[in-house]
């Protein structure tokens, strides 16, 4: 685009592509006013440049022009004193490139990038999480290295299914078919249910689920015997859209209720209800397993309940212990009784956190996976210490960082994203990166109770 303009920041000349650009004929703005036709906080933005080429210098300038007509473009502009034969100055040309197009391009590129680099470490976090449930002191080591790398290949079939729908969303009855597939003769396993499309959420979360229950069942329950057999039939009912999963085994050994909770257990009565904002039942019936699972299929379009509503934490057989060294001891004493509000929208994240903090002597607020909750709690409970998610579901945890530091309260952010994808105002603030180690963690809290954190890397 090309203007000439006159000492008295007039058009004298106006190429066509300027004039499309402001939705104008080029003669339309010959005489125009260049602060009439760009707008008054446009025209401040370029000003100094005028001032300067104006002085006989050439001005160079990349910069948003807010232009009254049609709103905010970002431009690179060379201006060009305009002189007579003597050297005066009579104005000035102005060669200008608008990259608004290449740099909103650019800065969606560096949002994806930020989003996958999200995504990835929650994964990782998430994979980290199943390791420390699934090595339990209790199990011996081959049969914990041959679980954790079921529930792998699981994670991993459910990501390559919602990659080839490019993540937007997974059938029920695909999950249940993939994670009953190595198990399946003849009609040993039925399944019958209307199309119901879950998204990437609910499909990770419920992936894993279904593993579970079908090693369960594949190891001491109905799908152990020839003659046993899996029911498994789901609705959606009206008009709430509330999805609701039977699994009803039967012809397997007789059942009787478990006297520990393995990590499937953890998965299905505390992870997965939170996960979907709904409902899991087990009810170790002696002819066989049966589990409903509810959830309203719209979950992530209205308020999620937090995890405080849920059953308290109890011990397992394949609970997470920190296994904190001596060099630990130092910042575990320092948080004994230290009230830590936890805000984390990824279940099995969230329970680990609460396990550690726990171990390490801490009250636990929450955990809480979505801001109204955990606002709610920060105005009724006394909290010295925050850690928070950066992003829950695709709502930002920023206003209620911004609440607890108005009151004075520290917060740490664990999360997947960089320091320089958080806003400005935040990036100072001490963080922590997914996945980490837990004594890091620890040693974390203790440095921003004391007032000296600062950012972690990935560990």
């Amino acid at each position: 685009m090309l203007i000439r303009c006159t000492p008295d920041l007039r058009y004298r000349f106006v190429s066509p592509a300027y004039a499309e650009m402001l939705g104008h004929r080029p003669e339309d703005l010959i005489g125009k006013s260049v602060a009439e036709i760009v707008g008054p906080e446009g025209f401040q933005t370029v000003l100094p440049h005028i001032q300067k080429v104006l002085k006989g210098e050439r001005a160079e300038y990349e910069a948003e022009v807010d232009y009254m007509a049609v709103g905010k473009r970002f431009l690179h502009g060379v201006y060009t004193p305009d002189t007579d034969e003597d050297g005066k100055v009579i104005g000035w040309i102005a060669s200008i490139v608008d990259l608004t197009e290449r740099k909103q391009a650019e800065a969606q590129r560096d949002l994806l990038v930020a989003e996958i680099n999200h995504r990835v470490k929650n994964t990782l976090a998430t994979v980290v999480s199943i390791a420390h449930q699934s090595f339990s002191k209790e199990r011996a080591f081959e049969e914990s290295q041959r679980s954790f790398t079921d529930r792998i290949e699981a994670l991993a079939q459910t990501h390559t299914r919602l990659a080839e729908a490019n993540w937007s969303g997974m059938s029920l009855e695909t999950i249940i078919r993939d994670e009953t597939a190595p198990y399946r003769s003849l009609d040993n396993v039925r399944m019958v249910g209307p199309d119901v499309t879950l998204n990437p959420k609910q499909a990770v979360s419920l992936g894993l689920a279904i593993h579970e229950l079908a090693t369960n069942a594949a190891k001491y329950g109905a799908l152990s015997t020839k003659n046993g057999s899996v029911q498994v039939t789901w609705e959606v009912t009206t008009p709430t859209s509330e999805v609701r999963i039977t699994w009803i085994e039967d012809g397997g050994p007789t059942v009787t209720p478990p006297h520990l909770s393995g990590f499937g257990r953890l998965l299905l009565e505390r992870a997965l209800g939170s996960d979907l904002n709904g409902t899991v039942k087990l009810d170790f019936r002696k002819e066989g397993l049966h589990c409903l699972i509810t959830f309203p299929l719209n979950a992530f379009s209205s308020k999620r309940s937090g995890y405080a509503e849920l059953a308290p934490a109890a011990h397992t057989a394949d609970g997470f212990s920190p296994g904190f060294t001596k060099k630990d001891q130092t910042s575990v004493s320092a948080l004994a009784a230290t009230r830590v509000l936890v805000v984390e929208d990824e279940a099995l994240l969230a329970l680990e956190i609460q396990d550690l903090l726990k171990a390490a002597g801490c009250k636990v607020v929450g955990p809480f996976s979505e801001l109204g909750k955990a606002s709610a709690a920060i105005a009724l409970e006394g909290i010295d210490l925050a850690l928070l998610d950066t992003n829950l579901n695709g709502e930002m945890v920023y206003p209620l960082a911004d609440d607890l530091l108005a009151r004075g309260i520290p917060c740490i952010f664990v999360t997947g994203y960089n320091s320089s994808d958080l806003p400005e105002c935040f990036q100072t603030l001490p963080r922590i990166a997914k996945p980490f180690i837990p004594s890091a963690l620890i040693e974390l809290l203790r440095k921003a109770k004391s007032g000296t954190a600062a950012n972690i890397a990935a560990q």
